[in-house]
């Protein structure tokens, strides 16, 4: 996983098989980014001599060949954080299970970007928020274990859920609520017992699949 404090600042991003287009989160964080295209072995080539922090896989487009180029670069660049960018949700199984860092959706990428670097480069997994929304609602994936007309949970628990659906970091939540870390991770692990589910992504599912989170809205929670 990249260090923070020596990448956000000297951090090299390439953007492969997307038109070029301004990037006002360059101008805070310094990063060099850079446009590529040709074919599979013309971009493979440019990789292998520019060593890159991160990559941005347009999927969608022809000249990237699917995700034998995601396999190819995690077998040749074993530490750079691969993200795959596609306008639905077909690559997306498959990416998890070849070591991609994150799947974002075409609409979402510049929103992302421009938010910080600090996700992209110190989560395990990225998802955009329309790209989960979609695929929950498509593979009908979440299940609880508990009815959900018996589900209590406090004010708090509420705040926090809302903000885990947003794929927010402990760091982040600690820091939005005014709380401790560790006070995140003890409302994390009763709204799990709670919901009844195994992990921090079953309850992220639940809270979109019940409405505590809106990615359409943008104010509040």
């Amino acid at each position: 996983m990249l260090e923070l404090s020596t990448t956000l600042n000297s951090c090299k991003i390439f953007m492969v098989g997307f038109a070029k287009s301004p990037n006002v989160f360059v101008r805070r964080y310094r990063a060099e980014v850079f446009y590529i295209s040709g074919s599979a072995e013309d971009v493979l080539r440019t990789l292998n001599i520019y060593q890159p922090n991160i990559v941005m896989l347009n999927m969608d487009a022809p000249e990237v060949g699917g995700v034998g180029m995601l396999l190819r670069l995690r077998t040749v660049h074993p530490d750079t954080r691969i993200f795959i960018v596609s306008a639905s949700d077909k690559y997306l199984e498959p990416s998890v299970r070849l070591g991609a860092s994150g799947y974002l959706h075409q609409s979402e990428v510049a929103k992302m970007l421009e938010h910080g670097l600090e996700p992209l480069v110190s989560r395990e997994f990225v998802f955009s928020d329309r790209v989960i929304v979609d695929w929950i609602a498509k593979q009908g994936r979440w299940k609880s274990k508990v009815p959900v007309t018996s589900i209590r949970l406090t004010p708090r628990e509420v705040e926090v859920l809302r903000l885990l659906a947003r794929n927010s970091s402990d760091l982040q939540i600690a820091q939005i609520l005014g709380i401790r870390h560790s006070t995140v991770n003890f409302h994390i692990r009763n709204i799990r017992r709670k919901l009844g589910v195994r992990s921090r992504e079953e309850a992220r599912e639940f809270a979109i699949h019940e409405g505590y989170f809106d990615p359409s809205k943008t104010k509040g929670l």
